[in-house]
């Protein structure tokens, strides 16, 4: 079947803070916290609320991961502080914008921003990155209450409603780097899928193969 539709990951996809920038996770790692126990809590509880700033979600964190004596005050601060300056730091990776304008130019095919994200990092980001002029939707893990991860099959259910009429599960592409959280569903529901590298250097052979797959010009 011929793909209509076009679902992108966000974050190490399309998108990313440059390399070597500071990051909160530095901060729990400091204290001892092994990075693998830091993104659970954070995909599964922090990016599906709807509301808080940098430093309320920190603190959210820190209580997941066990940070509620207040001698952690300070650190709890330097991570949000952290955390808000990344994400000013967050630009599009390279060739994105430009495989983003052609598919609206020259082909039929909608597009979707797939993203787990808080609701004020989103806010930074659609006004720095002009988020919503790219893609005819937006799905976001802080808008729909849910994290998108492997057992939440209610937001891949929920693209799949957006884009009917007119286009089937088996008529979708799933774009991402995470083979877990952005594809493993995807290929259950008999979507395609095309895996990327966290730092965009497999968009130009993505956007070769969609030119090739639909016979049109890059």
């Amino acid at each position: 079947m011929p793909v209509k539709a076009i679902v992108f990951d966000g974050f190490n996809t399309l998108f990313g803070a440059p390399n070597r920038t500071p990051f909160y996770e530095s901060v729990f790692v400091g204290k001892g916290i092994s990075p693998s126990r830091i993104y659970p809590p954070v995909r599964d509880h922090i990016m599906s609320r709807s509301t808080g700033t940098h430093e309320e979600v920190t603190l959210e964190l820190g209580a997941h991961l066990g940070l509620v004596d207040p001698s952690h005050a300070r650190d709890l601060l330097a991570a949000a502080n952290l955390w808000k300056q990344w994400t000013y730091t967050i630009q599009w990776l390279p060739g994105a914008v430009a495989l983003l304008q052609w598919i609206r130019k020259h082909t039929t095919c909608r597009t979707v921003l797939m993203t787990n994200i808080i609701t004020v990092d989103l806010d930074i980001l659609a006004v720095t990155l002009d988020l919503w002029s790219h893609f005819d939707f937006v799905w976001a893990s802080c808008q729909q209450g849910q994290s998108k991860r492997p057992d939440a099959l209610q937001c891949w259910q929920t693209i799949e409603e957006w884009l009917l009429p007119g286009v089937w599960p088996n008529e979708i592409m799933m774009v991402g780097d995470k083979p877990d959280d952005d594809l493993a569903v995807p290929q259950l529901r008999e979507w395609s899928v095309w895996p990327m590298e966290p730092d965009g250097s497999s968009i130009p052979a993505f956007a070769q193969h969609l030119s090739e797959m639909l016979n049109i010009e890059l």
